[in-house]
């Protein structure tokens, strides 16, 4: 596709070295399963692109991407419109900076530990009531 500018890296262990490699990307580009990848992604300040799925192929962490918000979810195995998001993200320093304040607004206000603590506080009140 000529895509210009993207590495495609394998599994890294080292968390500084991940956290160096997420803060310098444009996007964080997870064609396979999604967990907790998202809220690390967001809390850099950096989208996230990925496949739609049915059912529960992807875990708790995609319940934060907000399409068009702060990442994409593309249709499952349509390598264009994957790379057409990719560079829709590169295309302006604006259209970029909107995505990059999105997600990094939904870490701070979705994925705090005070909003999952709160979470489970409701939980056990609900269980208590019913």
């Amino acid at each position: 596709m000529a895509l210009k500018n993207i590495s495609f890296l394998n599994e890294i262990l080292d968390d500084e070295i991940t956290g160096k490699w997420i803060y310098a990307s444009d996007a964080f580009v997870m064609p396979g399963r999604l967990g907790l990848s998202v809220v690390h992604s967001f809390s850099f300040g950096t989208p996230v692109i990925s496949q739609y799925k049915e059912g529960h192929f992807h875990g708790e962490g995609v319940g934060y991407l907000k399409d068009e918000v702060n990442g994409f979810l593309v249709s499952d195995g349509d390598v264009s419109e994957l790379a057409s998001k990719m560079e829709y993200i590169i295309s302006d320093e604006k259209i970029s900076s909107r995505f990059r304040e999105s997600a990094f607004h939904t870490a701070v206000n979705d994925c705090s530990i005070q909003k999952m603590l709160k979470g489970f506080e409701d939980a056990i009140e609900y269980t208590n009531r019913v």
